[in-house]
This record gives C-alpha cells, sequence and structure tokens, in this order.
C-alpha cells in the first residue's frame, strides 16, 4: 500500500515450464498464490522460500500470531480481508505470517537495503520457534547474486537443500534496481546486461530449477515508477534462460495489468 491507495490483491496466474507462476502487483498478495499453490497440492507444508528483494520484508506484527497460524484453514474472503486490514502497509509483512501458518519453514533471502536485522550466527539469521517448529531465515546481504559463493557450501543450507521437499522462488523486481545519484537521487532499472548476467548465474539456475512456484512481484513504486519497471520486466522476461518459446507472455501481462489497473503498467 503505498500512501492512501489500497493494497491490490489481484494476481495473474499461469502453468509453465513444469512451475506454477504468480505475478502480482502487491508483495503481500503473495500469501494468496503461495495459498492458492497449497490447496492444489504442489507444494506442501514446510516449504523452503527463495527471496530476492530489496529488503529483507522480514517484518512482523505479534498481535497477527493467532490469524497467522490459520492462514491455511482461511477461505478465499478471509484471507483477502486479513491481507487488506491486518498487514502491515509497506508489503513487508506476509513471509513470517507464511512461517507461523507453517506453510513456509525456512527462507534464503537476498537483499541490499542497508537495513541489517539482528543475527545469530553466519550466515546472518534470524529464527523463531512456533508450536515446537524452528524456523529459520538466512540473510545473504548482495545486491549481485552472481556473485555470491554458492550458498550450498554452508552446512545448514546444504542440509536444506537436501531434506526440504518444496521450494519456491519469490522476486520483488525492486531487486534489480540502483540509484542514479544526480542532484535529485532516483531509482532505475539496472540495465539488460546485468539482469541477464544475474538470472543467467549458477546460484539462480539453481533456485529457479528446483522452485515449483515462482511469485514476481512488481512492485512499481519501489522500481522507480511505472517506466522503470516494466525496463525490469521485460528484461528478465525476455532473458533466453526463461525460454518461453510460442508463449505471449507481454501480451498477458499487459492485459493483466490494464486490468487491475493500479499502476498502468504497459509493454510497447
Amino acid at each position: 500500500m503505498y500512501g492512501m491507495r489500497p493494497r491490490n490483491i489481484e494476481y495473474l496466474e499461469f502453468d509453465f515450464n513444469s512451475k506454477k507462476w504468480f505475478f502480482i502487483i502487491d508483495h503481500a498478495t503473495a500469501l494468496i498464490a503461495w495459498k492458492k499453490a497449497f490447496n492444489e497440492g504442489i507444494i506442501r507444508r514446510g516449504a523452503t522460500l527463495f527471496h530476492l528483494d530489496e529488503h529483507t520484508d522480514f517484518y512482523f506484527n505479534k498481535s497477527n500470531i493467532n490469524k497467522s497460524k490459520k492462514i491455511l484453514e482461511m477461505g478465499d474472503s478471509e484471507l483477502n480481508d486479513f491481507i487488506m486490514k491486518d498487514l502491515a502497509i509497506h508489503n513487508d509483512e506476509f513471509i513470517v505470517n507464511a512461517m507461523y501458518s507453517g506453510l513456509i519453514k525456512d527462507g534464503i533471502s537476498f537483499y541490499f537495503d542497508d537495513y541489517v536485522p539482528e543475527y545469530d550466527d553466519f550466515p546472518r539469521k534470524r529464527k523463531f520457534i512456533c508450536d515446537g517448529i524452528e524456523h529459520n531465515f538466512y540473510l545473504f546481504k548482495e545486491k549481485d547474486i552472481s556473485l555470491i559463493d554458492n550458498i550450498s557450501s554452508y552446512r545448514e543450507i546444504e542440509l536444506l537443500f537436501r531434506y526440504s521437499r518444496d521450494f519456491i522462488l519469490d522476486i520483488d523486481l525492486d531487486f534489480f534496481t540502483d540509484i542514479n545519484e544526480g542532484l535529485i537521487d532516483k531509482t532505475v532499472s539496472r540495465t539488460s546486461k546485468d539482469i541477464s548476467r544475474q538470472i543467467n548465474s549458477d546460484l539462480f539456475k539453481k533456485m529457479f530449477e528446483m522452485s515449483k512456484v515462482i511469485t514476481i512481484a512488481l512492485e512499481p513504486a519501489n522500481c522507480g515508477g511505472n517506466e522503470q519497471c516494466e525496463k525490469i520486466l521485460c528484461s528478465l522476461m525476455s532473458d533466453k534462460f526463461f525460454e518461453f518459446k510460442n508463449f505471449d507472455l507481454r501480451a498477458i501481462v499487459d492485459k493483466f495489468l490494464y486490468d487491475v489497473n493500479s499502476e498502468d503498467i504497459h509493454f510497447d
């Protein structure tokens, strides 16, 4: 939610490359997407989340504990109401809620925001216990994931890869932004070459191949506006790595964004 604009909970869903894809405007809507994938048997309880975002999105209002535990039992209207009325307005409260529900057990976050949460050990980690189950959120601060060493070299994460059953890849497009430092700081898209290098890195390929569900949050307000968000989206989805052969993704995304009319983004 930006200013007084209501949170947008619409989503675009399709199946491609043996994966379930969801495009959303506001990142908190990922809860709806993940629960839908769970209801359809695509993922089970205790999934592992890969999270690429400028921010860690690890905020949590403790007053939401009881409701969060019941997310998987909620009907559509109840979940929509919870997301619209209960979650923090800045789209940074949804991951911990999913953990309290049992849908997600652990998460691995790649971020570059200056805020560094408290941590227990290396790699930086946030953890909590809910109903006897320990949840861990591993934090890697890096603007370019192609520069990160193989994360499976960390024993905890290697065990996570070995024993986790289901994975979700969650991308906020603001991960692919930079600051143009002129007279006025302005958030801008990174170059297509830079984005392509990152998503063709071994780390991204591993996350992509392991994941059954992919959520992509457009978050144009955090990307520098509609034009910059469009540039990022085009660079990301037109890369040969995704291999959307004979699939008119641009027309579908354009229609989705036009229909919901929340940010009026379009492809030329």
